[in-house]
């Protein structure tokens, strides 16, 4: 993650992409308003809504570590599962 800078989402990358998962609701409706209508879910939802995590993924921005490895843990829960449809939707 070193190479990693974040950057603003524009519509040239939400046309880009196939698939784009988000953390919130709220993240969801901006890049679905830049056209990313039908590629656009929140992770939650595209993992299928383990319903004891809620509707989004808790920003731990201004917590301690201890806040931010709980997000960290969480988003690798969801992406398990979200890889695991992935494959059972498009198994090529």
């Amino acid at each position: 993650l070193s190479a990693h800078r974040a950057r603003p989402l524009t519509s040239d990358l939400v046309r880009a992409a196939g698939l784009i998962l988000t953390m919130g609701r709220s993240h969801a409706a901006t890049a679905i308003a830049l056209g990313g209508a039908g590629k656009v879910h929140t992770l939650v939802d595209y993992a299928g809504r383990p319903t004891e995590l809620g509707e989004d993924v808790a920003d731990p921005i201004g917590g301690d570590v201890a806040a931010y490895r709980h997000t960290a843990d969480v988003i690798d829960r969801l992406l398990h599962l979200a890889v695991g449809r992935l494959a059972r939707d498009h198994p090529e």
